[in-house]
């Protein structure tokens, strides 16, 4: 149930400034940091583990670096031992969710510290591509279930109202190209293309994931774990 009858007032240009990161495959990433850097906005790029070292390379070749923040250090709350937890914070979903023109979440968001977040450019641990392995186990595949990212993936599609989502390296070119043409700014029509991308993205990557599982015995189970 929406919190709101209200319809919300959409501006059809939304101005890129925090971004969410946090990607498996960094191929192309470069492009998006050249485009947020030619789109000429003060911009912040928050991100975890390793896409913090993609991004700093990126920067090093810019005039103007961009603003650069580890998401542990802007949540207060390291990084969980083998990755576990990491986007899977109120600061980081409550800069996602924030919707456009609500005094009382901005309210919200102000007094406890929230940054409003633009875009998140996201993709999530290759579970197909590790299970398609021929040394491949279950366990290791359970290892490979990506939680926070489908998590920030929807969260943001939700928000298609002001935040921008990729989640496939093959649209970075796209999204770059827009945010150089369009003074670092993303369209409503752009923002609502990638929802629906990122929604089924996610339920693609549920429905590989179900499938394997439902297609694991019992005495695979046993096999594969020590159970006392």
């Amino acid at each position: 149930m929406l919190a709101s009858t209200e319809t919300p007032s959409l501006t059809d240009r939304v101005a890129i400034r925090n971004v969410v990161v946090s990607v498996a495959d960094k191929q192309l990433l470069t492009l998006v940091v050249q485009a947020l850097h030619d789109g000429g906005l003060p911009v912040t790029l928050f991100a975890t583990g390793g896409t913090l070292q993609t991004l700093h390379a990126a920067n090093a070749t810019l005039a103007t670096p961009l603003a650069i923040t580890a998401i542990e250090d802007y949540t207060g709350f390291p990084e969980m031992p083998g990755g576990l937890v990491k986007t899977l914070h109120p600061l980081i979903h409550g800069g996602l969710l924030a919707e456009p023109g609500d005094e009382a979440q901005r309210q919200y968001c102000d007094r406890l510290g929230i940054e409003a977040f633009d875009l998140a450019i996201i993709n999530l641990y290759p579970f197909e591509a590790v299970v398609r392995q021929p040394d491949s186990s279950l366990d290791t595949a359970r290892r490979h279930i990506d939680i926070g990212g489908p998590a920030v993936l929807r969260a943001a599609a939700k928000n298609f109202l002001r935040v921008g989502v990729g989640v496939d390296p093959a649209d970075y070119p796209a999204i770059a190209a827009e945010l150089t043409a369009q003074s670092g700014c993303l369209s409503l029509m752009t923002r609502w293309q990638m929802a629906q991308k990122a929604f089924q993205h996610v339920t693609d990557y549920d429905t590989a994931i179900s499938d394997y599982l439902s297609a694991q015995s019992w005495d695979t189970v046993l096999a594969t774990y020590d159970v006392r």
